[in-house]
């Protein structure tokens, strides 16, 4: 298939109540309400995809996956957001308000080089997003979402999938691509969009 990255608006409580198959409300009665939103908000999201009979689990290492089926995705959310990743191979994404403040979550989980990358006013938010892409994408080989590494900023901007849910894509500035690596595997082609006001982070 043709990778996709879905989007679209975290739903209301009711939304998503409304849109969950029994099993699924079930496990989901106890969680917070924002939790759920997004539990069952992304789900709504990948049925309507793909079709209502998808059941959805967990791998060995904690990430989403669909049951019996070939596809992957990938999954991430901000508080009014929601964005899933399907392809046919591995895949990452991750998501985040554009004006969210994140230098300081930078200054922890990026080396000095890798801040130094860019002064583009957007670069903090990617750059973490593009942490957590990594360490998606790595599926278990890292320990924690610092030891993925970003080691060059800018290239091609072309977007590598489909975009369904949002009304214009753009690349993020001078950004558009980063170059980052997994450990001493070959180097890895980021593909940065901003969304309205929402920077996300691909990987394919």
């Amino acid at each position: 298939m043709t990778p996709r990255l879905l989007l679209a608006p975290l739903p209301t409580d009711e939304e998503a109540w409304r849109s969950a198959t029994p099993e699924e409300r079930a496990a989901a009665a106890d969680f917070s309400v924002g939790r759920r939103r997004e539990w069952l908000g992304w789900r709504a999201l990948v049925r309507a995809r793909l079709g209502s009979d998808l059941r959805f689990g967990y791998d060995a290492c904690g990430a989403p996956c669909l049951v019996g089926r070939p596809e992957r995705i990938s999954v991430a959310h901000t508080q009014d957001r929601l964005a899933v990743l399907l392809a046919d191979t591995p895949c990452a994404v991750d998501i985040e308000r554009a004006d969210r403040d994140l230098k300081a979550v930078g200054r922890r989980i990026l080396t000095p080089a890798e801040r130094l990358l860019s002064t583009d006013p957007l670069y903090p938010v990617v750059a973490c997003c593009a942490k957590e892409a990594l360490y998606k994408y790595a599926h278990g080989r890292l320990q924690h979402i610092g030891q993925g590494r970003i080691e060059a900023v800018g290239g091609s901007a072309d977007l590598p999938f489909v975009v369904e849910g949002a009304t214009a894509a753009a690349p993020a500035g001078s950004i558009g691509s980063l170059t980052g690596r997994i450990g001493t595997a070959p180097p890895l082609r980021l593909t940065v969009c901003r969304f309205d006001d929402h920077i996300v982070v691909c990987l394919l």
